[in-house]
């Protein structure tokens, strides 16, 4: 029995690896009419695309891996 869960532990971490690899390097898309997505290095241009809908409801979200 202790084969048969060595062997699911493996094969359940390279499952979980070859998702993370997927999803990190795998294109971002967005639905059709929707800006690119971009990643946030610079503060400025998020605080420029921010106040830039003012007249729009604009929602933030924070997440965090810890």
């Amino acid at each position: 029995m202790g084969r048969s869960r060595y062997v699911v532990a493996v094969v359940v971490l390279v499952l979980a690896a070859a998702v993370l690899i997927v999803f990190k390097l795998g294109p971002g898309s967005t639905p059709r009419g929707q800006p690119p997505l971009v990643r946030l290095a610079d503060i400025t241009r998020f605080d420029a695309d921010f106040n830039a809908a003012c007249d729009q409801v604009r929602a933030l979200v924070l997440l965090s891996p810890m």
